[in-house]
């Protein structure tokens, strides 16, 4: 926005990077929410295997499910 106003470019600093921390929510929690329950009860012949290898090594998918 200060580029913006002063009507010309100016790079991006630290400054602006820690500042932007308390206006910016991240979006990727709820993300994950929805694509952990596609990569459980949607995975079909494996289409999300790969997903469901990277929830389990993070910690997102504690169990395997029951079928």
């Amino acid at each position: 926005m200060d580029s913006v106003s002063r009507g010309e470019p100016r790079l991006i600093g630290q400054a602006d990077l820690e500042g932007s921390i308390t206006e910016v929510k991240p979006s990727l929690g709820t993300w994950f929410e929805t694509a952990r329950n596609v990569a459980l009860f949607a995975n079909e012949g494996g289409t999300y295997d790969d997903l469901v290898a990277y929830l389990r090594k993070r910690r997102l998918i504690l169990r395997k499910p029951v079928t």
